[in-house]
């Protein structure tokens, strides 16, 4: 029973309130929003990633928490990944297979604007035996040297309670192609103004509004949870002599309107009063309902902009009253792949050559969403034969198969076989 857990300054009204859902009391969840911050960590070596060192687990909680911000950072990774390497390729060092480390690779590229390898010397000095991905989120950097150059780093599985065996922060030493010995940390981190240690993912000009999208949908959920707040109060202007009688007018009022296909909240008050009788008083519902769904557009767009989007479609969001049109997209596809795509897939091959030691540029080969529509006219014109019957899922035409076409039955009659019409 949710009877008002606070003082009653009116010793002559007893207030009781329910829900819709049981006497759960549901209070909007609070995301802890960390500051852009780097400083070194009081008693420790390494350099604090936020406010409390939470910005990891932050930029984590709003991938998870926007649909719009998931739905875009997936996309990317799709697109940016694509079929692979070129050729099927494959890069023989990565420990858990080229596929799996390149896809983790690029996750943490998009959420974190970092990523990190653990890499493992041969003993030659001059190639890697081993590398690995490692999850950016777990790993802090230490202070910098003289020189301004990072040279080691911090590994833990929760820099919030390193005390624990199993999340004791490892000191490992940063890549460094001048040492080449045993086991390095290679994290790159792209130039970031203002910063020395972290570097800021390109959407961050967006979290806000990142955040919002998550508040927004938080709101309507415990409205619903709350049956759209309270519509209703009944006022008993004769109080119960007894608790218990109270209680059970509460439970039976609880029992008839409670439940989500009876929505609203039911305030009951019993006062103490000389006039006697029932009042039923109807809350006015203020309208946030209405003011969240314009707000909505907004923190769509922002989002969008801050991901530098320019074809919503692409990413799988519908625009109200956009369709899209098929040139609309190739365009949008065609400044997404060049602006973004395919540089960051460049920046990638190319750390990943310089890094690892290959004796070869990996090369990732791009995807489209968008496949291009042709008439059958020109389709007859540019493919074989063998080719149009693919597109249909049919097999290859044998030797001693043949279609029948204007030039064969030109050239069956010459070598005068009978070609009329049966």
């Amino acid at each position: 029973m949710n009877k008002q857990p606070h003082p009653n300054p009116n010793p002559n009204t007893d207030i009781y309130s329910f829900s819709n859902v049981k006497d759960e009391k549901f209070s909007k969840l609070e995301i802890y929003i960390p500051e852009w911050l780097e400083y070194k960590v009081s008693g420790k070596e390494w350099i604090s990633w936020g406010s409390d060192n939470l910005m990891p687990r932050y930029l984590i909680t709003m991938r998870d928490s926007s649909a719009i911000h998931n739905a875009i950072l997936t996309k990317k990774e799709l697109y940016t990944y694509g079929n692979g390497l070129q050729d099927g390729k494959s890069i023989d060092c990565f420990t858990y297979g080229t596929p799996e480390t390149l896809k983790a690779i690029i996750s943490d590229f998009y959420v974190y604007g970092m990523y990190a390898m653990n890499v493992v010397w041969a003993t030659d000095g001059k190639s890697i035996a081993h590398a690995e991905h490692v999850d950016m989120g777990k790993v802090r950097a230490g202070k910098k040297n003289p020189m301004g150059k990072i040279d080691h780093w911090y590994y833990s599985n929760n820099f919030q309670d390193t005390r624990k065996p199993e999340n004791r922060a490892i000191r490992i030493d940063a890549y460094d192609p001048k040492n080449p010995v045993g086991s390095q940390l290679y994290v790159y981190h792209g130039y970031a103004s203002g910063f020395q240690y972290y570097s800021k993912p390109s959407y961050y000009s967006s979290i806000t509004w990142i955040n919002l999208d998550y508040e927004i949908g938080n709101w309507h959920l415990n409205n619903v949870r709350a049956g759209f707040s309270g519509s209703m109060a009944v006022i008993f202007n004769e109080m119960p002599d007894s608790q218990e009688e109270r209680d059970y007018i509460y439970a039976q009022l609880k029992q008839q309107y409670s439940g989500s296909t009876q929505a609203g909240n039911v305030f009951i008050i019993f006062n103490r009063d000389k006039e006697t009788g029932v009042e039923l008083m109807p809350l006015q519902l203020n309208d946030s309902d209405a003011r969240y769904e314009a707000l909505m557009e907004i923190v769509r767009n922002n989002i969008m902009s801050g991901h530098n989007v320019v074809g919503p479609a692409l990413f799988g969001i519908s625009t109200p009253g956009a369709l899209s049109a098929r040139t609309e997209l190739d365009i949008a596809l065609e400044i997404l792949m060049n602006t973004e795509i395919a540089p960051n897939q460049k920046l990638i091959c190319e750390t990943l050559q310089r890094v690892l030691r290959l004796d070869f540029m990996p090369e990732l080969t791009t995807t489209s969403p968008v496949q291009f529509i042709f008439s059958e006219t020109v389709m007859k014109d540019i493919l074989t034969q063998d080719e149009l019957r693919e597109l249909i899922s049919y097999p290859p035409l044998t030797k001693e198969e043949e279609t029948v076409t204007d030039t064969n039955i030109e050239k069956a009659g010459e070598a005068g076989l009978d070609v009329s019409p049966t």
